[in-house]
Formats: structure tokens, sequence, C-alpha cells
């Protein structure tokens, strides 16, 4: 397990030792918050106008604004998730430890769990910013 825990840590240094790391976080919480803004004045502007004429539809908060975010916000995160996978690997790849991880007395499971956590981690921060965003 101590193995696994390194890897981790190491994947998910490098990953902010760029400015690749903070760009897909900006670019991520942007779409995002664009989606939301535009989902929220979706809303206004229907409650509004129903308003205006007389009637006042069932107007739902969670299947107006929160159920297309959440499946908006799962289509992001297959291309987030799978360019952050792919780049962990070309990053091994450039810095040339790609051998020496496959090498070293470390089982393959032991590397994969590693992976898998680094990208985990990264998936609960951005799912952590989208709730944080959404609630200011």
């Amino acid at each position: 397990m101590r193995n696994v825990i390194a890897i981790a840590k190491k994947d998910f240094k490098n990953y902010f030792i760029t400015p690749v790391g903070y760009l897909v976080l900006m670019v991520f919480t942007g779409i995002m918050g664009w989606m939301f803004c535009s989902a929220v004045f979706d809303f206004l502007r229907r409650s509004q106008a129903a308003m205006r004429f007389g009637g006042i539809p069932d107007m739902n908060v969670n299947t107006m604004i929160i159920q297309p975010m959440l499946g908006n916000m799962s289509i992001v995160f297959l291309f987030v998730v799978s360019f952050i996978t792919m780049r962990l690997i070309a990053e091994e790849r450039k810095m040339n430890t790609l051998e020496l991880l496959l090498t070293s007395p470390v089982r393959s499971s032991e590397i994969v769990l590693g992976k898998f956590l680094s990208i985990a981690q990264r998936f609960f921060e951005l799912l952590f910013l989208f709730v944080l965003q959404s609630r200011s």
C-alpha cells in the first residue's frame, strides 16, 4: 500500500508542476460555470414569462437546473478524465520514467492502483470545485 500512495503522490505533484494542471482546472470551472449560469438564467426567464402571463406552471429547480447540469457535467468529465489519463501516461514517456517504473520492484497492480488514485483525486477535486462554484 505504501507503493500505491507514493505513486499517487508523485503523479499528483507532477501534475501541478506544469501550468497544464491549472489550465485544466480553469477550463473545467469556466465551462461548468457558464453552463450553470445559462441554466439559471433560462430558469429565471421562463419563470418571469410565466408570471407575466398570469399562470405559474410547475417550475421545479431540480428538473430545470440541477438535472441538466449533472448530465452536462458527466459528458464534460468524460473528456476531462480521458485527457488527464492520456497526459499522465505521456508525461511518463516524456520524462523517460515509464521504463524505470515498470522495472522497479513494484507490482503492476500497485502501479495501476496508484495512477488510478491520482486520477480519482483530481476527479474529486474538480467535483469539489464545481460544488463550491455552484454554491456561491
